[in-house]
């Protein structure tokens, strides 16, 4: 698949090494899921080998501010939201880090 941000900063914690992140809102081990949950996005083929591991727990939201997104399991508190374009080819557009119950 390929992964497109919809937003620099979640781009910047994908891609830049932690040791030159500097300070963030996110803790280390969010940041660390947070690229184990991009880098499995990337190599599957489609969302159906994303659902085979629990430990990503794959939804489709329902809410109407997320129409037609899905998120995976970044930690127990904060999931990773995304969108699935398809020109030509499967596209993940990420939307947001978000906390789950906030």
């Amino acid at each position: 698949m390929k992964i497109s941000f919809n937003d620099s900063i979640l781009e910047e914690l994908y891609k830049t090494p932690l040791k030159y992140l500097g300070k963030q809102q996110y803790s280390r081990e969010v940041i660390e899921r947070y690229r184990k949950g991009i880098d499995a996005l990337l190599l599957a083929n489609d969302l159906g080998e994303i659902a085979r591991f629990r430990g990503f727990n794959l939804e489709k939201l329902k809410s109407s501010a997320f129409k037609g997104c899905y998120s995976i399991r970044a930690n127990i508190q904060y999931r990773i939201i995304f969108k699935e374009v398809k020109n030509g080819q499967i596209e993940i557009l990420i939307l947001e880090l978000s906390k789950h119950y906030e």
